[in-house]
């Protein structure tokens, strides 16, 4: 079992109100912002990249990259501290 980057990336896409929508070996994920309506119009939302690198710790983003981050990592602490609490 244990906490995985993946399973960290889906908590951080669902607090951002975001959803998951590809993910490669290399790390990349590609997340959909939900739709919105617009007029009485369901848009889609935007679609933005993210990649993470394992090796560094680093979350970089086409957009909002520091507030990734730190959600990120707020993200993996709790899932850590709840993992060892029990």
């Amino acid at each position: 079992m244990g906490i995985t980057t993946d399973k960290i990336m889906e908590v951080l896409a669902r607090e951002i109100s975001c959803k998951i929508v590809r993910r490669s070996a290399g790390g990349i994920y590609t997340l959909q912002s939900k739709p919105s309506k617009w007029c009485g119009v369901e848009m889609p939302g935007p679609t933005f990249k993210m990649f993470f690198d394992e090796k560094t710790n680093i979350l970089t983003s086409s957009c909002m990259q520091e507030v990734m981050s730190e959600k990120f990592n707020r993200i993996a602490q709790d899932m850590m501290s709840e993992y060892y609490a029990v």
